[in-house]
């Protein structure tokens, strides 16, 4: 019996966590259109190195599984750092500039025992992201 409990309580996670998928918008009001805002995209589930992304802009984008980021034009932010069973790391900061109707994806790259984030401009794969120095 304890067995197939335990297995219950593992299925209803992963129902949660998958039916938890939201987006994030960082303005306030009525959900305005695509060709307004641009989109980061970024699947947790979905990164083999658990990649996430904890910061928007500096504030904490708050709790659930966001593939979707609604970002108005202009400069941005992303904090993230890698999550899995063997380590967690420090925090990345990367910096890119959205356009209105544009699709972003954000991606982790490893040099070495080194990592880092990228910003990719989906329809062209060009990296947008940029870092700056640390004050």
């Amino acid at each position: 019996m304890g067995r197939y409990r335990y297995i219950s309580v593992i299925l209803f996670c992963v129902v949660l966590l998958n039916g938890c998928a939201t987006t994030y918008r960082q303005y306030s009001g009525p959900e305005l259109p695509e060709d307004k805002i641009g989109i980061l995209e970024h699947s947790p589930i979905g990164s083999n190195t658990g990649m996430i992304i904890e910061d928007v802009d500096g504030k904490w984008r708050g709790a659930g599984l966001i593939e979707r980021y609604e970002l108005l034009p202009g400069e941005h932010s992303i904090t993230c750092t890698l999550r899995n069973p063997l380590m967690t790391s420090k925090k990345v900061t990367t910096y890119f500039k959205v356009e209105a109707g544009k699709r972003y994806i954000a991606q982790d790259v490893h040099k070495g025992d080194k990592w880092g984030v990228v910003v990719l401009e989906k329809n062209s794969g060009q990296i947008v992201s940029y870092y700056k120095p640390e004050k």
